[in-house]
């Protein structure tokens, strides 16, 4: 079972542990299943995504490091999943989602970006369907 510890927080890949209450998020695209949607979305991508969200290089290497042998989707996954829990005491829903749709655009994923507001906006959850109504090279892996 790959960790990590970071502050004084373990985060678990299998998700044996959960790093945040689900039943205190009101905005969907900030579920479990949204940010799963979304680190499918970014591919490969999703790990300069996350250093844009201002994860250290230094916690990604080492989520990375620590996750090896898993699929880049998994390890994005979580390491969204870490950067909403260390966010939500500090920040309003709203302001995660504008943080979240700036680091979109900063790594050039403008596309993606529009649909997270979008959703937002209609209090509805990332799916992967929502991905393929978006027709872009944005969405591809890079």
């Amino acid at each position: 079972m790959a960790s990590i510890k970071a502050k004084t927080v373990t985060w678990q890949l299998e998700g044996t542990q959960e790093l945040t209450d689900e039943g205190t998020l009101n905005s969907s695209v900030l579920s479990d299943a949204s940010l799963l949607s979304l680190s499918r979305a970014l591919g490969h991508g999703g790990l300069s995504t996350c250093m844009c969200l201002g994860l250290s290089t230094k916690l990604v290497v080492a989520f990375q490091m620590s996750n090896a042998g898993q699929p880049t989707v998994a390890v994005t996954n979580g390491l969204l999943r870490y950067w909403r829990g260390l966010k939500r005491d500090e920040a309003k829903e709203r302001d995660m989602v504008r943080v979240l749709e700036r680091a979109l655009r900063y790594s050039g994923r403008s596309t993606i970006a529009d649909v997270l507001i979008d959703r937002f906006s209609d209090n509805q959850p990332l799916t992967d369907s929502c991905w393929r109504r978006s027709s872009s090279t944005d969405l591809r892996d890079y």
